[in-house]
C-alpha cells in the first residue's frame, strides 16, 4: 500500500513536471533542440524507468535531446522560483 501510494505521488509529480516543461517549450538551437525535464528526488528508484522513457522519446523525435534533472525536495522551490524570475522557466 505504501509503495503504491509513493508511486502515485511520484507519477503525479512527473506528469506535473512534464506539463511545466512542455508549456514553455525550448529554445531552438542549430543542429537540434534540448528540453530539460525536472523531477523531484526520484533517483535512484525510478532511474531505469525515466532513462528508458527518455530513450524512447528521443528515438520517436529525432533532433530533440532530453536532459533529466532530478532535484532534491528541498531545492525544488528555489529552482522553480529562480527560473521564473529569470523568465527562463525551461532553464
Amino acid at each position: 500500500m505504501k509503495n503504491r501510494r509513493h508511486f502515485l505521488i511520484y507519477s503525479g509529480l512527473g506528469v506535473l513536471s512534464t506539463l511545466l516543461v512542455s508549456c514553455f517549450g525550448g529554445e531552438k538551437k542549430p543542429g537540434g533542440n534540448e528540453i530539460e525535464f525536472w523531477t523531484m528526488q526520484l533517483q535512484p528508484e525510478f532511474t531505469k524507468y525515466f532513462k528508458n522513457t527518455i530513450e524512447q522519446f528521443e528515438q520517436a523525435n529525432p533532433g530533440i535531446k532530453v536532459k533529466w534533472v532530478d532535484v532534491p525536495w528541498a531545492g525544488m522551490e528555489s529552482k522553480i522560483l529562480a527560473a521564473m524570475q529569470a523568465k527562463k522557466p525551461q532553464m
